[in-house]
């Protein structure tokens, strides 16, 4: 949810993440009826001085195959004047010429949550991408960024891609994902996506409102989703407010969901219904057992993640399938099995697999491994963009078989 930005583009709009039901923005000259400039301007200052009257708002990211939140983006309220929107805030703030010390401000607040969180979440932050490299944000960025995605709000130039490229490779290597929100379909957001190669990519409200109606939102989200894919990105969906959106968009395997009808922000954890959350999980799982879709999410397992090497973790419990060390940038280096009388296997890495992918496709990756590790089973991205899950051979393969002989049946049904 653009936040400092002051315009958008192709697939973002001036709603954002939030839903619009209550997200009505207050017009430049209304402001005035409200306080006077010099007022509103010294109230700006007044928070540079205290950031305690900056106040962090929540709201959830949720995995649309599970029904649980994985994630939850932070926004800015203002308790000084609630009833002024927070972009009027940040627009004063630039014209003031403190607008990177008010993200700054947003983003250390928005951290000192971060604890609040279940450890399976991450928490999504606003930054401009004119505010990136300055002293101020990078000092509230500073140390391990464990479970935080940095969203990019804005326009960003062309020649600044690389720049802006490289800091954030430094960031990641602090354990930060990227997530960009003005993004377009257009040649410079094409050139964003393959530059920048964002872990989440939000797909815009416009796009999401009455997607169950309309069949061209629904192929261009399509268009959208295998871009987003093709680089290894999660593509999520922001604005929803239906029912119904909601099922189309597990359909069309839109990963993540965000909107009032999933949980609107608030100054505490809000989890999604438990209703919804069932709603979701059954509709994914029809769809798993659908004989025109598999899900590698639904068959997934899970695997035990350790920074610690395999000798010294002695937390791991013996009903532990799979375990997997990572390196401080959370890549995998090894993986084992546990065997009989909890002796561990190692088991070489040769595949690594994106959720979103295609079965058949994973399945012809896992066939052209060589004959010692053709049947070996490949760790996958999990929900929260971790290595925590594995996809064995033979369930992948049971899958496939399963889909071939209900579209069989299907295929013999209709010929009767």
């Amino acid at each position: 949810m653009t936040e400092a930005g002051d315009h958008t583009v192709a697939l973002r709009n001036s709603t954002k993440g939030e839903g619009s039901k209550q997200n009505v923005l207050i017009e430049d000259q209304e402001i005035t009826n409200l306080v006077d400039r010099t007022t509103f301007s010294a109230s700006v200052h007044e928070i540079i001085d205290n950031p305690s009257l900056l106040s962090i708002h929540l709201q959830p990211i949720v995995d649309m195959v599970q029904g649980v939140s994985v994630g939850y983006e932070a926004l800015s309220r203002f308790p000084l004047y609630p009833e002024i929107a927070y972009p009027y805030w940040f627009k004063e703030a630039k014209s003031l010429n403190v607008s990177e010390r008010l993200e700054a401000i947003a983003i250390s607040n928005a951290r000192r949550k971060l604890p609040e969180l279940p450890s399976s979440c991450f928490m999504s932050v606003n930054i401009t991408p004119s505010a990136l490299d300055t002293e101020p944000v990078r000092e509230a960025l500073s140390g391990s960024l464990d479970r935080v995605a940095i969203e990019l709000t804005g326009h960003i130039p062309t020649e600044r891609l690389d720049r802006i490229s490289a800091t954030l490779a430094e960031l990641r290597s602090r354990g930060a994902i990227v997530a960009l929100d003005d993004t377009g379909v257009d040649y410079l957001g094409l050139k964003t996506l393959e530059v920048l190669k964002p872990e989440i990519v939000k797909l815009d409200r416009s796009l999401v409102t009455h997607v169950d109606k309309d069949p061209i939102k629904q192929a261009l989200i399509r268009m959208v989703s295998e871009v987003v894919e093709g680089i290894g990105g999660w593509l999520l969906a922001v604005g929803i407010e239906e029912q119904d959106e909601i099922a189309t968009l597990i359909d069309l395997k839109v990963p993540l969901g965000q909107g009032w009808i999933l949980g609107k922000p608030q100054d505490q954890l809000s989890e999604i219904s438990s209703d919804l959350s069932r709603y979701i999980s059954d509709t994914s799982h029809d769809l798993i057992n659908s004989a025109t879709y598999i899900s590698l999410r639904g068959i997934a397992k899970e695997v035990y993640l350790t920074s610690t090497p395999l000798e010294f973790a002695k937390i791991i419990d013996e009903a532990t399938s799979y375990v997997a060390t990572v390196d401080h940038f959370g890549q995998p280096t090894h993986l084992y099995r546990n065997g009989e009388h909890n002796t561990w296997q190692e088991i070489p890495i040769t595949v690594l697999i994106h959720p979103d992918e295609e079965p058949y496709v994973v399945a012809k990756r896992l066939l052209s491994r060589d004959e010692h590790s053709r049947f070996a089973p490949a760790l996958c991205l999990g929900p929260t963009n971790e290595w925590d899950r594995i996809i064995e051979v033979d369930a992948l393969f049971q899958k496939l078989a399963q889909r071939l002989e209900d579209t069989a049946l299907k295929l013999k049904h209709l010929d009767h």
